[in-house]
């Protein structure tokens, strides 16, 4: 009985949603949601005449794995690049930085706290450490 509720629930939150949300919802995965809650997604887009094609979604997904997977290398180069100088490692995070049409998901979430990150390194690094470093160096040699 609670179950059918639930399914109701979220049929009614289908038909209240406009065509884009219901759209990002239908690329995700089938298996974030519990069971009947993806179909009652599927009916109701196309219950509004549109095309539900399984494999251009899947093409979707795999491009949105690849470009994460794309960024999350940048990432790390910009850790190692913040750590050893600074200059570089601003670079590769301003490079990495979600646009700000971007849709807001996990991927872009991440690389956005990523940047910040970076940044608060890049700028530690060089304007505290190397030149304590630098000091070090110095009175070491003499």
């Amino acid at each position: 009985m609670e179950d059918k509720l639930f399914l109701d629930d979220i049929a009614e939150k289908a038909k209240s949603m406009d065509d884009a949300s219901l759209e990002r919802i239908i690329k995700t995965n089938r298996e974030d949601f519990r069971e009947g809650v993806y179909d009652i997604y599927i009916n109701e887009y196309e219950a509004r005449g549109k095309k539900y094609n399984e494999i251009e979604i899947e093409k979707i997904k795999k491009s949105k794995n690849n470009a994460e997977e794309y960024y999350y290398n940048w990432v790390k180069a910009g850790y190692l690049f913040a750590f050893l100088g600074g200059l570089l490692g601003v670079i590769i995070a301003f490079y990495i930085k979600p646009k700000k049409n971007e849709e807001n998901t996990d991927g872009v979430k991440y690389r956005r706290k990523q940047f910040l990150i970076i940044i608060m390194i890049s700028v530690i690094m060089t304007i505290f450490v190397w030149p304590f470093i630098k000091v070090l160096i110095k009175l070491l040699v003499i």
